[in-house]
């Protein structure tokens, strides 16, 4: 389980146990990253070094989805496309543990290093950088979802909508939008995609960061040929039922939870207009470990932390996913993986 010392900040004390599908043992909880713009991966190539990685570095007792002689079958795999650190532990979480579970290749791919994140009060170390803390907090993250070391496309923070932070030459905003879409598009190719997930097209709730997102990933998807892409979205409907239970409830009026503002007008996806949903409440130990690792941004006292079992798993239980300009079918199709991942 979390134990409160992890929630108060002492994440090296984490017990993996708290991850029933996700990774392999042995595995140091930290790591330092690599510096610079782009981290490249030791990762198995073809698909006999796959299938032989994949036993040895992810842990699932469901023998059902084994081979006679114990190994995992040829896997597919899953990129998850995100703006900045942490992102993926709250959008697609569930997704990537339980795809790295079932034998598949999970790989992460992040388009900036965060660098215009507020840093929780204590946590950096003298002269150490935020972008560096969250290098190394995505690839904590990301071990703790069966996923690959992070792959970085190399652009800045642009901040949030409307800051003068927008205008950055070196944000992803103001990239070349050709040039993004060829670095997505080569990452897409040394890892022979079978599924990206990128962001639906008003980013969930309008970030420039995450716009891009849906643009270059679509973008590069294209250029490589690659047709299984979703765009990872918010169940509007059902987020607006949560916050109106937040809303009553006794710990809001005692000062016990600490809601966000969020535009419900304009967040996610209405629930007859989603495509796909992903039951994950299983794994929301899982999702709650990797969010604790981005420890710079998710502090003991957010949001996220501060929710009972019950109200995360509501929360975070569940992952939508839209097919990019499909119309709306009346509502999601529950799946246990995203299509391409056979």
């Amino acid at each position: 389980m979390v134990t409160d010392g992890i929630l108060g900040g002492a994440i090296d004390t984490l017990d993996l146990t708290i991850v029933p599908e996700a990774i392999g043992s042995g595995i140091p909880l930290f790591a330092e990253a690599v510096p610079g713009p782009f981290v490249s991966s030791t990762s198995p190539r073809t698909p006999t070094e796959r299938v032989a990685w994949s036993t040895t570095s992810v842990a699932t007792d469901d023998t059902s989805i084994r081979t006679s002689d114990g190994r995992l079958p040829p896997m597919s795999t899953l990129v998850c496309f995100h703006a900045h650190p942490d992102d993926e532990a709250i959008a697609t979480g569930g997704l990537m543990v339980r795809a790295a579970a079932s034998g598949h290749r999970v790989i992460l791919v992040c388009a900036t290093r965060g660098e215009l994140g507020e840093p929780e009060p204590g946590v950096l170390r003298n002269g150490e950088q935020l972008w560096e803390r969250r290098m190394v907090e995505l690839a904590d993250a990301a071990r703790i979802l069966g996923a690959e070391p992070p792959r970085w496309l190399g652009y800045e923070d642009s901040g949030m909508e409307g800051e003068p932070t927008n205008d950055n030459p070196g944000c992803f905003w103001q990239a070349d939008h050709d040039e993004a879409t060829e670095r997505l598009a080569a990452i897409l190719t040394e890892v022979d995609a079978d599924t990206l997930t990128i962001y639906d097209e008003h980013g969930g709730y309008g970030h420039p960061d995450h716009i891009r997102v849906h643009t270059v990933g679509l973008a590069a998807a294209r250029a490589v040929g690659l047709d299984n892409v979703f765009e990872s979205t918010i169940d509007r409907t059902g987020m607006a039922s949560m916050m109106e239970d937040a809303e009553q409830s006794d710990r809001l009026e005692a000062g016990d939870l600490d809601v966000p503002e969020i535009d419900m007008e304009t967040i996610g996806t209405p629930w007859d207009a989603i495509h796909y949903r992903l039951d994950v409440r299983s794994l929301v130990d899982a999702k709650k470990a990797s969010m604790v690792a981005h420890r710079s941004q998710i502090g003991p006292d957010s949001w996220f932390l501060t929710m009972t079992p019950d109200e995360f798993a509501g929360a975070f239980g569940y992952e939508c996913f839209n097919i990019p300009g499909a119309l709306p079918n009346g509502g999601p199709v529950d799946v246990e993986l995203l299509p391409g991942l056979e």
